[in-house]
């Protein structure tokens, strides 16, 4: 369970950081909400990834499932994205906005968390 804590732990500073966003009107409710599903299931496919590479044996495997991961990242981003902006035709541009980069910043502190996965290389 130990390697599931650094996920779960950038997942609530995420979640407290779009609460907070909301909170303070930075972000709209509706926006917030989108946002809080998108770092639910990101949470999940991180945790997944983080594992597998947190095992991974040497540096050709980490790097080869560090590429996948992000590859796989991208692509669910790019769907949660799509089905936000389509199901949600009336938001406003800045409404729209605010989910990118709320969608931004959550892929970037998760991809960070992922490349400080790497076992340490013991001789």
């Amino acid at each position: 369970m130990k390697n599931f804590i650094p996920p779960f732990l950038f997942a609530s500073i995420i979640a407290v950081g779009i609460a907070m966003s909301s909170y303070f009107h930075l972000i709209t409710i509706p926006v917030a909400n989108w946002a809080f599903g998108y770092v639910g299931v990101f949470t999940l496919l991180v945790v997944f990834f983080y594992n597998q590479l947190s095992q991974s044996k040497n540096s050709k495997t980490f790097i080869t499932q560090f590429l996948g991961s992000v590859a796989a990242k991208m692509f669910v981003t790019l769907i949660y994205l799509t089905i936000a902006f389509y199901t949600q035709k009336t938001w406003s541009m800045g409404e729209k906005t605010q989910l990118a980069i709320t969608a931004f910043v959550a892929y970037i502190a998760f991809t960070l968390l992922l490349a400080k996965s790497k076992p340490t290389q013991e001789s």
